[in-house]
């Protein structure tokens, strides 16, 4: 009789995960990015965006060591691409 109740709480749950922590990526999305933008293979824009996403994560429930980590090459990638990017406007 109660098998309902734990089917709805069973499909349920992942979905409150999400609502709670905002993110419905898996960490090793965010390993695979930030390897394609150390690769060159991402555009700047998305690289902002991905940099943002992880900032949210911080800020509602803390990031782990190793998403921080990229969070911090992102950040550096950015840094980095900037004064090129200035360089390259003034041409």
């Amino acid at each position: 009789m109660l098998w309902p109740l734990a089917w709805l709480w069973a499909y349920t749950k992942p979905v409150s995960y999400r609502l709670a922590y905002g993110t419905d990526k898996h960490d090793d999305y965010f390993l695979e990015k930030a390897h394609e933008a150390k690769a060159g293979k991402l555009p700047r824009d998305e690289v902002v965006r991905l940099k943002g996403e992880l900032e949210d994560m911080e800020a509602k429930s803390g990031l782990s060591a190793e998403l921080a980590r990229v969070r911090d090459e992102l950040a550096d990638l950015l840094a980095s691409a900037a004064p090129a990017d200035a360089r390259g406007g003034r041409a």
